[in-house]
């Protein structure tokens, strides 16, 4: 059977959300430390403004990666998993972000096979997976009652906190390398 995970871009693959914070301190001119301080120290429609014109701008195409990220997405490709990224970047609302995303990914040289929506994994159009690496997994864990944590892995992956689950899920992944949604 063929061996498939997904891998959460934001916060996992880069260093979101620090790199939001430094587009809001930029963009602003304040000198936030985290994302709750933002969210305190600015208004709500400042923040949309603000989330807004990251969306639209080329920010994102700049991000570093994180490199403990790439090294196990190389590993797992070598040792012969289907690679899928997941995302809630809003491309339906945001064409140019799902261009700024993929040169990205390009640009970065990392190995996936597919890139979908984490709307799209949540409704279960991933017919199997045998586990999800997120920084954000109360959702995943919600859909697919995930129980079995990979500590280990994520220990090796970043400094900060992430969880990595794994879970069954029914079915063989199509062979499709478009982004679903």
């Amino acid at each position: 059977m063929t061996k498939i995970c997904s891998i959460d871009i934001d916060g996992i693959l880069n260093y979101y959300p620090a790199c939001w914070v430094d587009f809001i301190n930029r963009e602003t001119g304040l000198n936030f430390k985290d994302k709750a301080e933002a969210t305190r120290g600015l208004s709500p429609e400042e923040y949309r403004s603000l989330k807004d014109r990251y969306r639209k701008s080329e920010f994102k195409a700049n991000l570093p990666i994180r490199e403990s990220a790439l090294e196990l997405l190389k590993h797992l490709k070598d040792k012969g998993y289907l690679i899928t990224l997941v995302t809630s970047r809003p491309f339906e609302n945001y064409p140019l972000l799902a261009d700024v995303t993929a040169k990205w990914l390009t640009k970065n040289n990392i190995p996936y096979d597919t890139l979908i929506k984490k709307s799209a994994l949540l409704s279960g159009k991933l017919p199997y997976l045998d586990f999800h690496i997120d920084d954000e997994i109360e959702d995943i864990n919600k859909k697919y009652k995930v129980k079995d944590c990979l500590c280990e892995a994520k220990r090796l992956l970043i400094e900060q906190s992430v969880v990595v689950s794994r879970r069954a899920v029914s079915s063989s992944l199509s062979s499709s390398t478009g982004i679903l949604s």
